[in-house]
């Protein structure tokens, strides 16, 4: 998903690409007093862990943590969230949600909450791929007229919270060397035993934060680049040649990795050929004029000592998901299934294989349900999480995920895969932001 949400109290617009092939846009509205001097913001989804190492950090850093459901709303609201919801509906709750943040001061304090607010209730999605969003945010990164306007008129500066900055890439790096502290622990391997894992990956962020943890110590020996049918990247690892000229971004099942145009590649391409700029400004600079570029025999050389890669169809995935089912009764969503059936293809004796898993199985019901042989009359997400429940699979099905699609749709703005209508928007969304700061601190 793509989003633009706005902090107020740094006066900063961050811009978050993510992985569907529709973006989303929210905004960030409400004032509020997160970032005050001292505090740690650990900001999740439901389930993302937010608790766990908010209680971890505030033992190690001897800080308090405090988490805005329950230690600030449910006081405030003296009922508890879900009760809000109920009695409030989706729409208003999240501007009530926003008025009870007004009131929230905190300081030298790790303060944990899920991002769903402040939200204003105003989005946009844009109808068009991943490769058209992470294009367009970096036009308007680039577009100096438009960012000396923001700054000079509403005192906003532009920055991005996924992979283009390093604010994604870093847990990145965290989950991966937790997971090979995982394996260690499990007793798979012994602490400095190597390890390889697999990674499903189409932007390259995921799969560089492994890299990055090895050149930090992690013992990773290869790291294994799995694909869906936009196989770009596969084919890169094995021949050198980035070429696009032919390509047309395909929809798959699983779609946080059709993406054509990796944009973490230049960093690893940088890395690879000892930091020379020149040689990766050559390298992009005639993608960008020509959808092509090759590396040199060396680089590609260099690479293929770390980096295996494949990619499997859509036939495969799906009996991927359905073979580990039925042998185990673990339930692969189907970007990691694309990772399970291509690191299969490389076994080793000697060394183990991690793979990563990065989705829950509920985020992508009905394709699941397909590749089971499930059938089913309708795509309400509701009745598709409760087949999903009679199959009692591992893990478990995701409560706060569940509790999310019984919420009702507020966001329906919908732009095309248009770069000036894109940027219309956002100004006009900011000129709405302004003016309601003004309001809110005027009353």
């Amino acid at each position: 998903m793509m989003w633009f949400s706005r902090l107020t109290r740094h006066q900063q617009f961050n811009i978050f690409p993510g992985s569907q092939w529709l973006a989303r846009v929210k905004f960030l509205v409400t004032s509020c007093s997160y970032q005050n001097e001292g505090n740690i913001i650990l900001m999740g989804s439901p389930g993302s862990g937010k608790t766990t190492h908010g209680r971890k950090l505030s033992q190690r850093l001897k800080m308090p943590v405090l988490d805005i459901d329950d230690d600030h709303l449910e006081p405030f609201w003296q009922m508890k969230v879900s009760q809000k919801l109920s009695e409030v509906g989706g729409e208003r709750f999240l501007e009530a949600e926003g008025e009870a943040l007004l009131q929230f001061k905190a300081s030298n304090t790790i303060v944990s909450l899920t991002g769903s607010n402040p939200l204003h209730p105003e989005a946009m999605r844009i109808d068009g791929d991943f490769d058209f969003c992470q294009s367009a945010i970096k036009k308007i990164f680039s577009d100096e007229t438009l960012n000396q306007e923001l700054l000079s008129n509403y005192n906003l500066k532009l920055s991005a919270a996924n992979s283009i900055n390093w604010g994604r890439l870093l847990p990145q790096i965290v989950y991966h060397a937790s997971g090979y502290l995982n394996m260690v622990h499990q007793g798979v391997i012994a602490m400095g035993d190597d390890l390889d894992v697999c990674i499903p990956t189409g932007n390259f962020g995921n799969i560089l934060g492994a890299i990055y943890a090895k050149q930090m110590g992690i013992p990773f020996r290869r790291f294994i680049c799995a694909s869906n049918k936009n196989n770009v990247l596969t084919e890169f690892f094995r021949s050198g040649v980035y070429d696009l000229r032919q390509k047309l971004l395909r929809v798959t099942t699983s779609p946080a990795i059709d993406i054509l145009k990796s944009s973490n590649l230049e960093r690893y391409l940088y890395m690879v050929t000892d930091n020379d700029s020149s040689e990766v400004r050559r390298c992009f600079d005639q993608l960008s004029k020509g959808n092509f570029f090759q590396v040199s025999q060396d680089v590609l050389e260099r690479m293929q000592r770390d980096i295996l890669a494949d990619w499997c169809s859509e036939e495969t995935c799906s009996k991927t998901i359905n073979d580990v089912f039925q042998k185990t009764g673990y339930l692969l969503d189907t970007h990691t299934a694309v990772a399970k059936a291509v690191a299969d293809r490389f076994p080793s004796e000697s060394v183990p294989m991690m793979i990563c898993s990065t989705a829950h199985y509920g985020k992508f019901a009905s394709d699941v349900l397909s590749a089971l042989g499930r059938s089913f009359t309708s795509d309400d997400p509701v009745m598709l999480f409760q087949e999903l429940k009679k199959l009692k699979p591992h893990p478990i099905m995701h409560q706060e995920l569940e509790e999310s699609i019984r919420r009702p749709k507020v966001h329906t703005k919908v732009l095309p895969a248009n770069l000036n209508e894109i940027v219309s928007e956002l100004k006009r969304f900011i000129e709405r932001g302004y003016e309601h700061d003004i309001s809110k601190r005027l009353n």
